[in-house]
This record gives C-alpha cells, sequence and structure tokens, in this order.
C-alpha cells in the first residue's frame, strides 16, 4: 500500500483518519481486479469512503501516482519497491499477514489495526481436470523441487515473493477458501458481477 509522498499521512492509521475526515476525496487506482477487491476490503474493514479511478493496468496508475493525481494504490512489491525506494512513493504498509524481506521495516496493513487483513498476490500450475493422478503427482514432486532450489528462491526473493510448494488437494482447499472469502468481500462491498 503507497501514496504519493505529499499525502499527509505516515501510517495507515493515520491514512485511514484522514480518509474519514475527507470522505470520497481521496483517490486510488483501481488498475486491476486484484488491486480493486483488495482496496475495498480495506475501506470496508476500515470504514473508510474513496473514489476509485480505473485503469487498463498498473503503468498508467503509477504515472498518475508519481504525478500527484493519485492518493493511494494497493500494488504488488515488485513494482511499488522502486518507487518508494527511490523516495517517488510512500510505503504505508504490506498487506500480507508478515512482513516482506524485501521491505522488513514496512509493517503489515493488520499490525497497524486491520487485524486479519491478508492479501497476496499467487500463482499456481494447473493441469486439466481428469488428468491421471500418476502424471500429476509427478508434476507436483518435480515443481516442489524445482521451487527449493536456491536458484529460484533468490529469483523470487528478488521480486518481494516466496515460493511455496502444496499438494493438489491443499492447493484446491486453498483455492476454494480463496473463493469464498473474495467472494464475501465483493458482496460486502456491493460489487456485482457484469457481462
Amino acid at each position: 500500500m503507497v501514496t504519493k509522498p505529499s499525502l499527509p499521512a505516515q501510517s495507515v492509521s493515520e491514512f485511514i483518519t484522514l480518509a474519514k475526515a475527507r470522505p470520497g476525496q481521496l483517490f486510488y487506482a483501481a488498475s486491476s481486479s486484484s488491486a480493486e477487491l483488495a482496496t475495498q476490503w480495506f475501506s470496508t474493514v476500515s470504514g473508510i469512503n474513496m473514489t476509485g479511478v480505473p485503469y487498463r493496468g498498473t503503468a498508467d496508475a503509477v504515472k498518475d501516482l508519481l504525478a500527484g493525481q493519485l492518493d493511494m494504490m494497493i500494488n504488488p512489491i515488485a513494482t511499488a519497491y522502486p518507487l518508494v525506494r527511490t523516495g517517488r512513493a510512500r510505503a504505508l504498509a504490506v498487506t500480507t499477514l508478515e512482513r516482506s524481506p524485501l521491505v522488513p521495516e514496512v509493517p503489515t496493513v493488520a499490525e497497524q489495526g486491520t487485524a486479519g487483513f491478508d492479501v497476496a498476490v499467487w500463482h499456481c500450475l494447473m493441469l486439466p481436470a481428469g488428468t491421471p493422478e500418476p502424471i500429476v503427482a509427478r508434476l507436483n514432486r518435480e515443481t516442489a523441487k524445482v521451487l527449493q532450489s536456491a536458484e529460484v528462491k533468490e529469483q523470487f526473493a528478488q521480486q518481494g515473493a516466496e515460493a511455496r510448494s502444496l499438494t493438489p488437494q491443499a492447493l484446491g482447499s486453498y483455492i476454494r477458501a480463496e473463493i469464498a472469502r473474495w467472494q464475501k468481500v465483493a458482496r460486502d462491498a456491493g460489487i456485482k458481477p457484469t457481462n
């Protein structure tokens, strides 16, 4: 979670106080569905009202944040970190439950009073339904080996990410839990599906 440097908020709690004092007057980037949902969840649990500005992608949103036309955006750390490091944006928090090893000095949203707030971008490998179990098991085993290599771990770490391996069953459970969580976030924020 980053802001333009001129915004008079140095922490999540200060940002919430500012947003409550100026309902609808702070602008955030809606540059992806995940960023939009994360910001909506943050707004709901914080009791604030901000104005979303839709973007087709992150690049234009970052330009507007740097130009001071946006107040805040939630963005993957790989994109936000260079802006923070060079002082062009201020990091208020990371959205995961644990601090990032890339920016260990930046507290989490949950640490700053929004208990349970946990948003992470994740990726997984999937196979077509009906793929024979021995093939699934072997690909899972081989992928886990690759993800444990020092070189792959280092590549992930440089992007503020962590390489993890789950069993197919654990991944299925995780995906079902994520679907349920984000459906609730969308319902609570009044977001309706469109065609």
